[in-house]
């Protein structure tokens, strides 16, 4: 039986939305920290609260939906 690790959303957001949110860490350091924070235990979109999908919506200018900001598993 092949194991397979587990990818936190950290590791499943894009590259440029990586960078997005690395440099809205200056102007909202709290906001980004308690979204990072989530990011780092969850390991599906669909568990994200809605705080913080509203939170990466305001921070990522827009999106139609939280899921075009990660990678496939």
């Amino acid at each position: 039986m092949f194991k397979t690790k587990t990818m936190y959303l950290t590791e499943r957001l894009k590259p440029e939305h990586k960078a997005k949110l690395e440099n809205q860490n200056f102007h909202y350091p709290l906001v980004v920290e308690e979204v990072t924070q989530e990011l780092e235990t969850k390991t599906k979109v669909s568990d994200l609260s809605y705080g913080v999908v509203m939170s990466l919506h305001t921070l990522l200018s827009y999106y139609n939906s939280p899921y075009e900001l990660f990678k496939e598993v």
